[in-house]
């Protein structure tokens, strides 16, 4: 009974152990974060890059006129849209592995280890987890965007899970957001009836 129990046994656990890579890879998840308003229009995107994460950034030059030289960070709450104005109640920023003192290498500090938000940038990070079961991943926190100069946050947006390959800068709910205003559609005239002539 015994060696019949084991026979059973090795078939199902060698089909668990083929399964665990494929869990492993799907907890993985590109993320996005979308600015739209605040003197900020384009994304910042983070994707899965051998044991890392590569963040690139786009930005419409034209239509974002605060981005100058700005300080951003990871920060560890998300927006909270109960809570105007939405940047002040992001929290600080996000270093799991040393939340009381880490002003150079942490999770969070993009300016210092990849200089401050720029229109179109391309890294490499080994810090950022993109993680879905990891305790110290970035999905569900936020991005804050600081004035150069007081350092005040002056724009901020979700990051959260993407899946498409090549994301356009497009308005999105969870970021810093100005009104958009609606346009009134031109009401279209009808013709008048030409009066007919009586004989």
């Amino acid at each position: 009974p015994s060696s019949s129990s084991s026979l059973f046994l090795l078939p199902l656990l060698l089909f668990l152990l083929l399964l665990l890579p494929l869990h492993t890879h799907a907890a993985l998840e590109p993320a996005i974060c979308q600015f739209n308003g605040g003197g900020f229009f384009g994304y910042i995107q983070f994707a899965p890059d051998n044991g890392g994460t590569r963040v690139t950034t786009e930005f419409v030059v034209d239509v974002s006129p605060d981005l100058n030289s700005n300080p951003w960070h990871v920060h560890t709450d998300p927006i909270d849209s109960n809570s105007p104005p939405l940047c002040n109640a992001i929290g600080p920023h996000y270093n799991p592995q040393c939340p009381t003192d880490c002003t150079v290498d942490g999770t969070g500090e993009l300016t210092a280890k990849h200089g401050p938000l720029a229109t179109a940038m391309d890294f490499f990070d080994s810090s950022l987890s993109l993680e879905t079961t990891d305790p110290e991943t970035i999905h569900g926190h936020s991005i804050g965007v600081h004035h150069p100069d007081t350092n005040a946050l002056i724009a901020c947006c979700n990051i959260q899970m993407f899946n498409s390959p090549s994301p356009t800068p497009t308005p999105s709910g969870n970021s810093t957001v100005s009104p958009t205003p609606t346009s009134t559609a031109t009401p279209t005239p009808t013709p008048s009836p030409t009066p007919t002539p009586t004989p």
